[in-house]
């Protein structure tokens, strides 16, 4: 009777050690580690896959950076000659219904202009540049902007820049399109493999990048002498929106 009883015990002692061994030894911590060890979770049956969405649009704003550039031996006289030119400007492109918001300095600079003579370098006067940003809420007013800017005495443009206002609403079109070309490749997989798609698991966005056109160097003083009206040498293009998502189907 009492060997049984202590067979009993020794198997509950064996039990219980078993048990306490496994609490204290983790693969990942090691023998006695306090860190926690955690099953990785595996999806089954599931197709992930990216989409992609393109949209090409007209552009509905176009923002061109102007200017007047002056020159004198003395810098206050080129900057006050920089100053009547570059309100001569200004005036002409409000005539043309541009509102006073859509027309802000980008930059004011008054830089020494030097010339070498004889390895020696001499203060030949000094350069005063204005230059202004104008946003045209239609884009066909660029070639008159253009024009009237340049009859009143602007001699620098830095570039021309196509966009639009409809950014959010065209981020979105896009948007659908991605989805849509993803749920058309996960379709594809799902009936090569005998399955049907269910449910969406899981949606990530992985970017909206955004590309504007641009025009740089333009030249007034060309196109003139090129015998070209503005709006004629100055087309709007096109801009293109794209994305991507990533997406787990379940089927």
């Amino acid at each position: 009777m009492m060997k049984g009883i202590v067979k009993k015990l020794g198997f509950v002692v064996v039990a219980i050690g078993l048990v306490a061994g496994l609490s204290i030894y983790s693969p990942l911590g090691g023998l006695g580690s306090d860190q926690p060890t955690y099953a990785e979770e595996i999806q089954t049956n599931v197709i992930q896959v990216q989409g992609k969405g393109k949209l090409t649009v007209v552009p509905d704003i176009a923002m061109v950076n102007l200017g007047v550039m002056t020159e004198d031996r003395d810098a206050s006289v080129a900057i006050q000659q920089n100053s009547k030119i570059f309100e001569d400007v200004r005036r002409a492109i409000l005539s043309l219904g541009i509102k006073d918001k859509d027309i802000k300095t980008v930059s004011f600079t008054t830089y020494p202009q030097y010339n070498w003579k004889e390895n020696q370098q001499e203060l030949r006067g000094y350069q005063v540049n204005h230059m202004i940003q104008v946003t045209l809420r239609n884009t066909k007013d660029i070639g008159k902007v253009l024009d009237a800017a340049s009859k009143a005495g602007a001699n620098r443009v830095e570039n021309i820049r196509y966009t639009t206002d409809k950014t959010d609403e065209y981020e979105k079109e896009v948007l659908k399109l991605a989805l849509k070309n993803a749920r058309e490749k996960a379709d594809v997989i799902a009936a090569a493999i005998g399955k049907q798609i269910t449910d969406v698991a899981k949606v990530t966005q992985l970017g909206v990048p955004y590309y504007p056109d641009y025009y740089s160097n333009y030249s007034m003083e060309v196109a003139a002498k090129a015998g070209y009206a503005a709006d004629t040498v100055i087309t709007p293009g096109e801009i293109t929106i794209e994305t991507t998502v990533d997406v787990t189907f379940r089927y």
